[in-house]
């Protein structure tokens, strides 16, 4: 190899080495951050979720903003108190699935009736038009 050459490569690597002792690049240093459990004392990541030694919950998040903070309870940015809010939108999905099944439900018993009609004669749909019928009026 020409010297020139090997002096440039040798100008390089001490600029690497020096950068790797002296200083992290940029952006490097945010997510070395340490943060202490609340519950373990131990050390662990700022950006961590949960803690490394004890699984005890470092971050969460607002079900209804979005918004991350350290401790449970109430959003520091809405207000939302964090199971008020869950338990209204898993009774919301629970009236749901019901709604659903008993569509489901409906149509099951429908079909089921029109295929037994040469059996029962039709009564059973008979039935469940004039019950309905009465139900629609309520």
């Amino acid at each position: 190899m020409h010297p020139a050459h090997m002096a440039r490569m040798d100008r390089g690597n001490a600029q690497v080495a020096s950068m790797s002792r002296h200083s992290a690049p940029h952006g490097f240093n945010r997510y070395n951050n340490l943060m202490e459990c609340p519950k373990c004392k131990s050390q662990a990541r700022d950006t961590a979720r949960f803690c490394p030694r004890c699984h005890a919950t470092l971050r969460f998040e607002c079900p209804s903003c979005f918004h991350q903070q350290t401790h449970g309870g109430n959003c520091d940015k809405c207000g939302i108190d964090f199971l008020k809010y869950l338990g209204a939108v898993v009774a919301n999905k629970k009236a749901e699935a019901d709604m659903v099944h008993d569509r489901i439900e409906q149509r099951t018993m429908l079909m089921k009736n029109i295929f037994y009609t040469p059996f029962t004669l039709g009564i059973p749909l008979i039935r469940d038009l004039l019950v309905g019928s009465k139900k629609s009026r309520r």
